[in-house]
Order: C-alpha cells, then sequence, then structure tokens
C-alpha cells in the first residue's frame, strides 16, 4: 500500500506541473515569435513580385 501511495501522490503533483508548462503565457510567447516573422512575411512577397516585374519590363524588349 505504502508503494502505491508515493506513484499515487506523484499523480497528484503531475496535473498541476502540466498546467504550469501549458502556461497561456508561454504558449502567447510562442505564436507571438512565428507572428512577427509573419509581418516580415507579407513585405518580402512585395519584394518578390517586384523583381518578377522588372524581370518582366526587360523580357519584352
Amino acid at each position: 500500500m505504502s508503494l502505491p501511495a508515493s506513484p499515487f501522490k506523484l499523480s497528484s503533483p503531475s496535473p498541476p506541473a502540466r498546467i504550469s508548462r501549458s502556461a497561456p503565457p508561454k504558449r502567447m510567447s510562442f505564436p507571438a515569435s512565428p507572428l512577427r516573422e509573419s509581418s516580415p512575411s507579407p513585405p518580402d512577397s512585395r519584394s518578390l513580385p517586384a523583381p518578377a516585374t522588372m524581370e518582366s519590363l526587360p523580357r519584352p524588349p
């Protein structure tokens, strides 16, 4: 009975520990990084079509 009591007690602190890892502020920080990278992504897309248009111009002549 003493043996199962140990794992049982460990299981109790397990749920709270998981909640601490899943902290919402930590999760918000994760998506914040990709979101910031997404911001520079749109400008990158505009830079891509910009050079493509230049190539299209010299192509006809």
